[in-house]
């Protein structure tokens, strides 16, 4: 069975790195530093928060695109088929 590919990268690919230890955990810190700026700022620091608030969405915007890629077809094949 051939993988889908998107972007140049293959499930396989996109799985590996979703599972890819020190990726996880380079994540998993920069996700935490942008919570402590939000956390530690200051009260009147709306623009550092809302700037903070964006980078952690857009991480996890890039971790859906590989998810979308390496779970693909595990979603496809779970679909209830009706015909």
């Amino acid at each position: 069975m051939q993988a889908v590919q998107s972007d140049n990268m293959t499930e396989h690919e996109a799985r590996e790195l979703l599972e890819n230890t020190a990726f996880k955990k380079s994540v998993e810190t920069i996700t935490n530093e942008y919570l402590s700026q939000i956390a530690n700022s200051a009260v009147e620091d709306f623009e550092g928060r809302e700037e903070s608030y964006r980078m952690i969405k857009a991480l996890q915007k890039i971790i859906g695109h590989f998810e979308s890629i390496a779970y693909n077809k595990a979603v496809h094949n779970s679909k209830w088929k009706f015909f």
